[in-house]
């Protein structure tokens, strides 16, 4: 065997690696309006609970620990995706970016979760084109903003490893945005935990062409100290006290 033959599949694993984008999405930690049950967007969100900035200290601690490689933090701008950001590019050493998508809520602002939701006859899980209320967008439109905002986004970014910190609705439109899946809620839903690590790799296919690839979803175990004070806790990386968002 000759040395080419041994150094030129290593090579080609090397260069199939350097062009594989990773996106490490992750859910907000617990914030008021959660504990509230009220829809909060941009201007009414409160930002975290007590929980929420554990939970959020939790996730950048495993991040920093596992992860060597991370280009980028970005968020969504509601103080609640803003605060948990802070917390893991504090860990990280770099800034954050708040131009991920955020929901558009219109006129349920402030108001009750199982109040607006009730409105909805049938329910909005079986009509993804009508919006949540007056001047929000339809789910319809969402999934299609945010795919359009992530192929932009995975586009400038080839070959990096990047965190999404954003909200349990842009982590499913990403799902059906990846899989190519109708932009419907009425057969399949995710359940995604506050702080979740859901993880996502783009990988090469056949030049010019790649797939998403799904590595992990709703990977939750950064927070079991934190929810249950009798697990072993999250000690990974040293304990900071990072700035607060907003």
């Amino acid at each position: 065997m000759t040395y080419a033959a041994v150094t030129k599949p290593a090579a080609r694993r090397d260069r199939a690696a350097r062009l594989r984008t990773r996106l490490l999405v992750i859910r907000h930690g617990r914030a008021w309006c959660n504990d509230e049950d009220v829809v909060a967007g941009v201007d009414e969100c409160r930002g975290l609970t007590e929980l929420g900035h554990l939970q959020a200290r939790a996730v950048a601690q495993r991040l920093a620990a596992e992860h060597d490689d991370i280009a980028a933090v970005f968020s969504s701008p509601i103080k609640r995706a803003a605060q948990t950001a802070t917390h893991i590019a504090w860990a990280l050493g770099i800034g954050v970016e708040s131009n991920l998508p955020a929901p558009d809520y219109g006129g349920a602002v402030n108001q009750p979760w199982r109040i607006v939701l009730g409105r909805h006859n049938p329910p909005l899980a079986l009509t993804p084109d009508v919006p949540l209320a007056l001047g929000a967008e339809s789910w319809t439109t969402w999934v299609r903003r945010v795919g359009l905002h992530i192929d932009q986004l995975t586009e400038q970014h080839r070959g990096q490893t990047l965190v999404l910190v954003t909200h349990r609705e842009a982590v499913i439109a990403m799902a059906q945005h990846f899989s190519q899946a109708p932009p419907t809620l009425a057969h399949v839903t995710l359940d995604v935990a506050n702080t979740a690590i859901t993880e996502w790799e783009q990988r090469p296919l056949v030049s010019p062409w790649s797939r998403w690839a799904l590595v992990r979803h709703n990977d939750a175990r950064h927070i079991e100290a934190v929810n249950d004070p009798r697990a072993e806790p999250w000690t990974a990386f040293p304990q900071f006290d990072p700035p607060t968002a907003g």
